[in-house]
């Protein structure tokens, strides 16, 4: 009998339209080995799951790399150290997890930076901000499969403690993104910030299927009010905002614009958060008699779960 054509592998569209998307935004590709030492991995964090060879090429090549960054700082030290200083690569692999008794090879994307990316010219903008550059990125190819996503403050020993996040799609950890720790760079011998993302391709396309929803769009103009919070200097923003969100369907989007410390808010146990509420209804331009109760009602909210004052 003829045969038919198995079809496309699942992912293998994804893989292309990220690719092309990551060139288009001046990333060149890298293809590493998915062998590394279990000592150059022990650096970014715990080997106790590694999967290791039982015949390696050599000692450098003795275990199965279960993320792509690792390689992907080695290539990002290379370049730098042959007098590169600025330098953008990724690379879409697969990577390879012990789960109990399973051995899974998910299909990752990776992606960092080093050096100024800023032109050389006394004309020149203000420097970027390599961690808000590598977020509009993530923000970018989340864009293009018609996604979500949240960032969380990331508690992970091989990334900065304050320049790092981890990535969520609804309650789903899809990956991280932040500076090195500047231990490992020391370590490393590099004398400039390397900044990089990681995110599992195969939870990227499980949520892409599972997006689809219509719903309708108002034709009335949306209506914002901005309101001041006194929160717990430790509670994180994002938190907040799904607080906020989660008040009213009225409620169209929650922006953050402002943090503040001082005088009335004491640096040392607080932090004001100033947010931009838009509300919009499918049926009218809302007043503020309709308005401010829900205001009042996040406030309320905001005071109950963490107890929150209005600045």
């Amino acid at each position: 009998p003829p045969l038919s054509p198995s079809g496309e592998p699942q992912g293998l569209n994804y893989q292309e339209m990220l690719r092309e998307l990551m060139i288009a935004s001046g990333f060149s590709e890298c293809i590493n080995y998915s062998f590394l030492s279990d000592a150059y991995l022990a650096g970014f964090g715990s080997i106790d799951n590694l999967i290791y060879l039982v015949n390696p090429i050599s000692a450098d090549m003795n275990a199965l790399r279960p993320n792509i960054f690792p390689s992907l700082v080695r290539s990002l030290e290379y370049n730098w150290n042959q007098g590169e200083r600025s330098v953008k690569l990724f690379e879409i692999s697969s990577v390879f997890q012990k789960k109990d008794d399973l051995r899974l090879e998910p299909i990752h994307i990776a992606f960092g930076l080093i050096g100024d990316f800023t032109p050389l010219s006394w004309a020149a903008a203000d420097k970027y901000d390599n961690f808000y550059y590598l977020k509009g990125i993530c923000n970018n190819i989340f864009a293009k499969l018609g996604l979500s996503a949240r960032y969380l403050a990331a508690g992970l020993n091989f990334l900065h403690p304050g320049k790092s996040a981890e990535v969520f799609l609804d309650n789903d950890r899809v990956g991280f993104i932040g500076a090195l720790h500047l231990n490992i760079a020391e370590q490393l011998d590099i004398r400039s910030d390397i900044y990089i993302a990681e995110l599992d391709l195969s939870g990227l396309v499980s949520a892409e299927k599972r997006k689809l929803r219509y719903s309708r769009f108002s034709r009335f103009p949306s209506v914002y009010k901005d309101i001041s919070l006194v929160v717990d200097k430790h509670l994180q923003a994002e938190t907040l905002r799904a607080l906020i969100l989660a008040t009213s369907p009225l409620i169209q989007n929650a922006a953050l614009f402002d943090i503040y410390s001082g005088e009335v808010v004491d640096p040392q146990k607080e932090k004001s958060l100033t947010y931009r509420i838009f509300f919009s209804s499918l049926d009218k331009t809302l007043t503020d008699e309709e308005i401010n109760p829900l205001l009042y009602e996040v406030e309320s909210r905001a005071a109950a779960e963490f107890n929150a004052r209005l600045r």
